[in-house]
């Protein structure tokens, strides 16, 4: 049995839509599809109209990919470009990333390159990923101002860090380089970017066959860099595929920043500062402050409170935006 992909639009759009019908077969046979056929997909990035299936030129074919195990049931559809990455099902969903949509060697040749060129570190690179334009129709975007509070956060531990830009929008690009001249830089001959305005990149069909091919490879470019400053979309969702995890992500979801960092396994995210807050029993143990900075740890005293500094008594980070979070080992929550 097959699963037949007939959705167009952005790259990675189809993509999230072709991994949904993918997973939700697995899930509904308990197996995976004996042909995937995306003939009549991705036809914003093919040469006059072609009608085969172009994706074997973006990724490696699923048959050559054997060395899998398929666990069920996987939790996903393509509407968790707008989901909390932390609770992604990242171990039943990377194996099928893996088969599905594995680099072909033209885009690892790509990648290559562009590492060889602007002599890539990974371990010393922060991304600063911002999808602009039209995706604002879709979710609210965050400010620009906001990548300048976390920018800050994570030069204050890593002075030497650089900053990679990517985005659609040039007015993002122009925004940090101007604030970051001497520590920041973008890939100037790969990307392609325009003023803000409700369009897409893609609307433009000169070489987007190459530039897709591109944006491929810098997103998995991008999912390899110690630090990733991100909103939400379907763009930002797949860097987290490649990644594998969300760890080191600051991610812009629903008006609030969620941020998941290595160091930090033993806490969790709860509500961000002026939340209200309905779900944290009394007894647990939380921690008010930012990452990078102070925090004040205490036992929760209420089971409704809002997260202000009038709660915890101090303000542990006097202008910066705070998070409460919660001890994993406290299973009360």
């Amino acid at each position: 049995m097959s699963v037949v992909c007939l959705h167009n639009a952005g790259f990675f759009s189809c993509c999230s839509v072709k991994l949904d019908m993918i997973i939700s077969y697995i899930n509904h046979n308990l197996k995976i599809p004996d042909f995937v056929d995306s003939s009549n997909s991705f036809s914003w990035y093919k040469k006059n109209l072609e009608t085969k299936d172009i994706t074997y030129e973006y990724f490696e074919h699923y048959d050559n990919i054997t060395d899998m195990t398929v666990n069920y049931p996987i939790k996903y559809n393509h509407d968790y470009q707008f989901f909390n990455y932390s609770h992604i099902d990242y171990n039943n969903i990377i194996p099928i990333i893996k088969k599905y949509f594995s680099p072909s060697k033209e885009i690892l040749n790509i990648i290559e390159k562009i590492e060889l060129k602007y002599k890539l570190n990974y371990n010393n690179i922060c991304v600063l990923f911002f999808r602009g334009n039209d995706k604002v129709t879709e979710t609210e975007l965050p400010n620009y101002n906001d990548y300048l509070i976390y920018i800050n956060i994570i030069l204050k531990n890593n002075p030497d860090i650089l900053f990679l830009i990517q985005s659609d929008e040039t007015e993002f690009i122009e925004f940090i380089s101007e604030k970051f001249p001497k520590n920041s830089f973008y890939f100037k001959d790969e990307i392609r970017h325009m003023k803000r305005k409700i369009s897409t990149v893609d609307y433009n069909k000169d070489r987007i066959d190459e530039f897709s091919k591109n944006y491929l490879a810098i997103t998995i470019i991008m999912s390899k860099c110690k630090y990733i400053i991100c909103g939400s979309g379907n763009c930002s969702i797949w860097i987290m595929f490649y990644r594998g995890n969300n760890e080191n992500v600051y991610q812009f979801l629903n008006n609030r920043w969620i941020i998941n960092n290595k160091n930090d396994h033993d806490w969790q995210f709860i509500a961000n500062e002026n939340d209200d807050v309905t779900n944290i029993n009394i007894g647990s143990h939380i921690r008010y402050g930012a990452h990078g900075y102070n925090w004040i740890e205490s036992y929760n005293k209420n089971e409704k409170f809002k997260v202000l500094n009038s709660y915890f008594g101090v303000d542990p980070v006097p202008g910066i935006p705070k998070q409460l979070q919660i001890c994993t080992k406290c299973l009360n929550v």
